[in-house]
């Protein structure tokens, strides 16, 4: 009589991807969590060290702005401290909001252009994008996001 074997391979890679589904709810949400907390905390040491996403120091201020501030000594970026303490960082449908409420960030972040296109208002970033809005890949905010997928990795979600 014939024998008829089956012979089943891959079963390692089936098993891999079947624990990413598995943890991916939690592992997922956990990590969110805490990269959402650390966005804050990120653009406050952004900061306090005077320096953006890919660790370059701010421009100085326009003379003209210094004229304006109460006081000269301050940091860039810090005249009340309203806008360091308004960070926030949330977890909405599996997805990362991070930013604050005041309106003038979003300048800050990505600089501004005079009608000719030449700089009005230098891009001091304090969260991890770069100029179009993606995610930093050089300097602290790239380092940023290489922990956040070492991160993603440890809990499972992805490989």
């Amino acid at each position: 009589m014939a024998e008829a074997a089956l012979k089943v391979t891959g079963l390692e890679t089936a098993e891999r991807k079947l624990k990413l589904l598995v943890n991916y709810p939690t592992g997922l949400e956990k990590a969110l969590k805490v990269a959402a907390a650390d966005l804050s905390t990120y653009a406050i040491k952004r900061i306090r060290a005077q320096a953006d996403s890919r660790d370059t120091p701010f421009k100085p201020l326009a003379e003209s702005t210094l004229e304006r501030k109460k006081r000269k000594d301050q940091l860039i970026l810090v005249d009340e401290g309203r806008m360091m303490w308004a960070m926030i960082g949330r977890v909405v449908n599996r997805g990362l909001e991070f930013g604050n409420n005041m309106h003038y960030l979003h300048y800050h972040q990505f600089g501004t252009k005079k009608a000719d296109g030449t700089e009005k208002m230098p891009r001091r970033a304090v969260f991890p994008l770069n100029e179009a809005g993606r995610l930093e890949t050089e300097g602290s905010g790239g380092k940023f996001w290489t922990d956040f997928r070492k991160r993603l990795i440890d809990l499972g979600v992805m490989q």
